[in-house]
């Protein structure tokens, strides 16, 4: 889809909600979160719409520019003639913005792109402008058009940098796009209970639990319609926070990718809870919440017709909503009668939802949501030895932006391996602010190991760094 199609959608959807809001004498930003966020999505594509506009016709220019030497009397700007070096890299330029041009189609087939994402596009864009309109300034010396090409390099070689980490970003985002989809799919099946291949699931689940995938920050999703929607997402956030600590439970070990396949699907009864309750912003009425509740079983029923040979898979479904303490739902189990595999689920689950929004409340920092899960399983409510387990993902995981106690910011990019499991690993940051507030030349790497480096004061939003600096330095740095 072109970026002048997305924009054309998102705009009609964007016009037919706010007709509903005008009959109901709202606002369009008080409907619901999900519309506000569908309001900046239009904003940016539009945005990125008439950048990548302006490439284009720069592009245009730089093509008809190859024909220089042959057509003397063109009225064109910029020299008459062209070193090799400087045409060499005018080459690399083009090829450059085809690139971006690429990466662009690539960004325009999903309106739920991370912002970041189409705020670094947007940023490349605009640098490649300056750099096209800088072209036609070049001099008409061929030595000092040579001078110049070194620069001229230099700027093109960060452009292929910055084009590849974006097309990096836009592939893995596609990737997990796909994988969404996939699931929702299946739940959609399973709740119908028409039972499926489980092949595509396992496979979704044996990428998650691959080390590299492991080691990638990890960006947990926000919950969106329609319900079945919501069940998968629900489900991925789950299992991406297993796969990253599932590597120390002795027990489920050998058995990742079921554990992680259980993961996925153990929240997709929500998909037959109705999208009125989904969105709730307050408290729940009764019949509500047995709605609710009642989800548990439809999961349990949903695994048994993927995987029914694997009964203990559907054990621990259908308990991962019960307690220690028998506070917990459906059964009210309490103690040994909850199996290992729903303390596990039970713990994952409860983690992502606390690092995620919901329409009653926002998302908490990850050193909140660990802080308050290891409290849950303090007050006997959860299995300590799956709280633990958090302990490996640090109170600030990999990719998180952290402000240290010398005032200077930086990204985690690394956990440390030394230390006991019983307490966080430390961080290896990327300093990208000084202590002034002042964006570092190049990154500086600190251990914070170390007994003489500074501590983690607290996790910086990405939104305040946008509005510190909007498109500035975090755009680049951030990876997507």
């Amino acid at each position: 889809m072109s970026q002048a199609a997305l924009v054309e959608r998102v705009s009609a959807l964007r016009r037919r909600l706010e007709e509903i809001a005008q009959r109901e004498n709202v606002t369009l930003s008080q409907l619901s979160p999900r519309l506000r966020q569908l309001q900046e999505i239009c904003q940016q594509a539009q945005a990125l719409h008439q950048q990548t506009q302006l490439v284009e016709a720069q592009a245009r220019e730089l093509e008809a520019k190859e024909n220089w030497q042959g057509h003397p009397a063109q009225e064109l700007p910029g020299p008459r003639g062209l070193s090799w070096q400087t045409r060499h890299w005018l080459t690399e330029c083009r090829a450059c913005l085809q690139s971006l041009r690429s990466v662009g189609d690539m960004l325009s087939e999903d309106a739920l792109i991370p912002s970041r994402l189409l705020a670094s596009y947007q940023l490349t864009v605009s640098m490649v402008e300056c750099l096209v309109r800088g072209l036609q300034a070049l001099p008409e010396g061929i030595l000092d058009q040579n001078r110049l090409a070194q620069g001229l390099g230099g700027w093109v070689n960060w452009l292929k940098m910055q084009i590849a980490a974006m097309r990096a970003g836009a592939e893995r985002h596609r990737r997990v796009s796909q994988h969404i989809l996939t699931l929702t799919h299946a739940i959609q099946s399973l709740c119908q209970r028409r039972p499926i291949l489980n092949r595509p699931l396992l496979a979704i689940a044996e990428e998650l639990a691959d080390r590299e995938c492991v080691s990638q920050p990890m960006e947990l999703l926000s919950p969106s319609l329609p319900p079945e929607r919501w069940a998968a997402i629900l489900g991925w956030n789950t299992a991406q926070i297993l796969a990253r600590v599932i590597h120390r439970h002795r027990e489920f070990r050998p058995r990742a990718a079921l554990v992680l396949l259980a993961a996925l699907l153990h929240d997709a009864g929500m998909a037959t809870v109705s999208s009125d309750i989904l969105e709730h912003p307050g408290p729940l009425s009764d019949a509500q919440r047995r709605e609710i509740e009642a989800h548990v079983g439809i999961s349990a029923e949903a695994v048994r017709l993927c995987c029914p040979q694997e009964t203990w898979l559907v054990e621990g479904v259908l308990a991962h909503h019960e307690r220690l303490d028998g506070s917990g739902y459906p059964a009210g189990r309490q103690g040994q009668a909850i199996n290992s595999l729903a303390r596990l689920l039970a713990m994952a689950d409860t983690y992502a939802a606390l690092c995620t929004p919901r329409p009653y409340r926002p998302a908490v920092s990850s050193r909140q949501a660990l802080l308050e899960v290891l409290a849950e399983a303090e007050r006997g409510r959860l299995d300590i030895a799956a709280a633990e387990l958090l302990l490996g993902l640090s109170l600030y995981p990999i990719g998180s932006m952290v402000e240290l106690s010398d005032g200077s910011v930086g990204q985690v990019i690394a956990l440390s391996t030394e230390g006991n499991a019983s307490t966080p690993p430390a961080q290896l940051v990327a300093l990208l602010l000084d202590k002034h507030s002042q964006p570092l030349p190049i990154p500086c790497y600190r251990n914070l190991a170390d007994a003489t480096a500074p501590s983690i004061v607290r996790q910086v939003p990405l939104e305040e760094l946008s509005q510190i600096n909007p498109l500035g330095w975090w755009v680049q740095c951030i990876p997507t």
